[in-house]
């Protein structure tokens, strides 16, 4: 399997994970945001380049209601 980097941008700590591909890569990266603070971002990257970001929205924007 390949090796991916995920890297806290809010925090400049990162992680490397050994799943299949780069989209179980950014699955685990939503997973790891989903009890963290609005704002809060985690960088994708496979052999030193950036795949892709996930940003933890403001609550807000989960739950907009409709008049």
């Amino acid at each position: 399997m390949p090796l991916y980097q995920l890297k806290y941008l809010s925090t400049a700590a990162a992680e490397t994970i050994d799943v299949e591909d780069a989209e179980e890569a950014e699955t685990q990266a939503r997973r790891r945001l989903l009890f963290r603070d609005p704002g809060f971002a985690i960088a994708v990257l496979a052999e030193g380049r950036e795949l892709c970001r996930v940003i933890q929205k403001p609550r807000d924007d989960l739950h907009m209601r409709t008049a």
